[in-house]
């Protein structure tokens, strides 16, 4: 209502638009979607500088908001990619000195490093008889080259048992999957793929997993 001095803002990712448009009263509101795209570098780095202002901190070295920013630049998911970083950077931060430090950059060992220990910390959190299912959920997500497979849920679903859908909503909520809509052919659905190729390399469960299956 125009006259309320009152107004709502629902985020919603675009891998779950088509679900809301199934709904009667949701199509009235869509009529004034606003398509929001991946933010670019100088957003990005304008995003974790202001962050880090509003509570009076800084960086010790001056091109480390930039470092961090071009790890993350090329990527879809840049913005978790960008959040998951800053938070581990953020728990080592300076407190005497106010300030996120190179040092603990280097520490966490970078947006690769800091997505690792993200990886390990979702799965921690997951139960016993979840864990073989993300194991095979995971080898499904690389190829044998060892590179991040795009593959459709569907795909995906048709090749793990019972209880995966609930399971790779959970990854994509934790940031550890992206997904987004794409059209193959006739059918449209979701995509999927791992959050950063760096996942591949430096999450070590997840190289154990790969070694382990080679064959």
């Amino acid at each position: 209502d125009p006259s309320l001095p009152v107004r709502v803002v629902f985020a919603l990712r675009d891998d779950f638009l088509g679900r809301l448009a199934e709904s009667t009263e949701a199509r009235d509101a869509l009529g004034n979607l606003t398509v929001l795209r991946t933010p670019g570098p100088s957003t990005l780095k304008e995003i974790l500088q202001r962050q880090v202002e509003s509570v009076s901190y800084g960086f010790d070295d001056d091109e480390l908001c930039s470092r961090i920013v071009t790890e993350v630049s090329d990527e879809v998911a840049a913005l978790p990619l960008l959040q998951v970083t800053g938070q581990l950077l953020w728990n080592r931060r300076d407190r005497e000195k106010k300030l996120l430090t190179q040092q603990s950059y280097e520490a966490i060992g970078g947006v690769a490093g800091a997505l690792a220990t993200h990886a390990d910390e979702i799965l921690e959190g997951l139960t016993t008889e979840q864990l073989p299912l993300v194991r095979r959920l995971m080898l499904q997500m690389v190829t044998p080259e060892r590179t991040r497979e795009v593959i459709s849920r569907r795909e995906l679903l048709s090749r793990l048992p019972e209880g995966a859908s609930e399971l790779i909503d959970r990854l994509v909520q934790g940031r550890l999957l992206v997904a987004r809509k794409a059209r193959r052919g006739q059918e449209e659905g979701d995509e999927l793929e791992l959050v950063h190729e760096s996942l591949i390399i430096h999450w070590k469960r997840l190289v154990r997993w790969l070694d382990d299956s080679r064959e």
